[in-house]
């Protein structure tokens, strides 16, 4: 079985509230909304004032790793999960890396726990579109491209595309995204059309609480934002920083509010949301186009990640 362990992460400012606090209180408050359980009645189990298990998961005090073992036990929480939250509140150190790709169950579940407590997302994506905005087809056909084996493909866009039907209330997330994520076929112009065409959608509806920008990188100087993807989880206590990787995902500090001003920044250099929904139509309809003209075929996988399949 493949096991999400949570290992050390350089420290950040000293005397701070820590990323791994915030995190652990998302899952522990996430776990007992689940089980339907109170703080009174938590608290209670195990001999401990509703307000200190509120600090916990508030992230405003790190449960010492016994009490942890002590709500799991009053939430009746067993297996998987049980190993996961176990394991979170092991860390000691500020940050945190939940290892093992995101179709390992540990690794999404813990994404979906710090996502059904956080009060706003912003994310940043300068080559595809934000993966918490995939489409299936798009998402497996990227993942392809990307060098994944296709059963693993297949696997991790259906979990990347149920994770927002996961959600008990609709997330708000403010999206900025490169004007290459338009104009790269990082899969099919049948997948590129249908993505983009729902990314407009999105940023139209009434019932969601999604806001799409294009950066346009052709009308911009650098800013802080090309260093990297990132996603800027706003809790209740503070914001922590999700960073994803091939075979890991790391939670930080926003140390010096680094991310914090790069989102300012890629605010002031976005489309507005009706010009970026101007932008996505668009685009949408050149794919369509090259998909009447061309071959329609997904990118092509280079050879060396055909023999090194993810």
């Amino acid at each position: 079985m493949n096991e999400t362990k949570y290992e050390n992460e350089p420290n950040c400012e000293s005397g701070a509230l820590q990323p791994f606090t915030t995190v652990l209180g998302a899952v522990l408050r996430t776990t007992r909304i689940k089980n339907g359980s109170g703080l009174r009645e938590v608290g209670r189990a195990i001999g401990k004032h509703p307000a200190i298990v509120s600090n916990w998961e508030r992230g405003s005090r790190t449960p010492p790793s016994e009490d942890v073992a002590g709500v799991l036990g009053a939430l009746n929480v067993v297996g998987e999960d049980k190993t996961r939250i176990r394991n979170l509140a092991a860390v000691t150190t500020p940050g945190v890396i939940v290892t093992g790709r995101q179709d390992v169950p540990h690794h999404l579940a813990t994404l979906i726990d710090c996502e059904a407590q956080a009060a706003q997302v912003t994310v940043w994506e300068p080559l595809l579109v934000p993966e918490l905005l995939w489409d299936e087809d798009y998402a497996r056909e990227t993942l392809l491209a990307l060098g994944y084996a296709p059963e693993r493909a297949a696997r991790l866009a259906e979990l990347q595309t149920d994770r927002r039907h996961l959600r008990e209330q609709p997330l708000p997330i403010t999206a900025y995204l490169g004007e290459t994520a338009l104009t790269r076929r990082a899969a099919s112009d049948r997948a590129m059309c249908s993505q983009l065409r729902r990314l407009a959608q999105l940023n139209v509806s009434a019932d969601e609480q999604i806001t799409v920008r294009v950066v346009p990188f052709s009308k911009i100087a650098l800013h802080p934002g090309l260093s990297s993807p990132w996603a800027i989880y706003s809790m209740e206590k503070r914001a922590i920083v999700y960073l994803g990787h091939v075979e890991s995902g790391t939670f930080v500090d926003d140390q010096d509010c680094h991310y914090s001003r790069a989102a300012d920044q890629l605010s002031d250099k976005a489309l507005s949301k009706e010009e970026s929904t101007k932008a996505l139509l668009s685009f949408a309809a050149k794919h369509a186009l090259n998909q009447l003209e061309d071959n329609d075929e997904p990118p092509v996988v280079s050879s060396v990640a055909t023999r090194t399949p993810r």
